[in-house]
């Protein structure tokens, strides 16, 4: 049953992303966050879309989260550079850059500082 309910929140964020309605996806996401606060889709999708609304200081502190949620993705700490560098936080957008691992199948740090804006 709990698991229909998601899909339900679930599927109604992702129709609003689809028809570019990010503050209502917002406005489903946001009690959503806190309901389920492990929830990777949850914060995953509020992040982007606080950062596709130019909410930066609200990006950060939700790709902070999913930083916390899911350390092992280093795609996310890029996320959370570019909100950082991109909310005017230009020291904090260049140590999350370099934060971001040099892995196997991960690109190098000199291109995620570039694709950040640092340089």
């Amino acid at each position: 049953m709990a698991s229909e309910a998601a899909k339900t929140w679930l599927n109604e964020a992702q129709c609003e992303l689809k028809l570019e309605r990010y503050h209502e996806a917002i406005a489903v996401l946001s009690g959503k966050v806190m309901e389920f606060p492990n929830s990777r889709a949850a914060a995953s999708l509020i992040a982007y879309c606080y950062y596709y609304v130019a909410d930066y200081a609200s990006a950060i502190a939700a790709y902070e989260r999913l930083v916390k949620l899911c350390p092992d993705v280093e795609q996310y700490k890029l996320y959370l550079a570019q909100a950082l560098f991109k909310g005017g936080h230009y020291d904090a957008a260049t140590k999350a850059c370099q934060a971001v691992g040099d892995s196997e199948g991960q690109p190098s740090k000199e291109v995620v500082v570039e694709d950040c804006g640092v340089l």
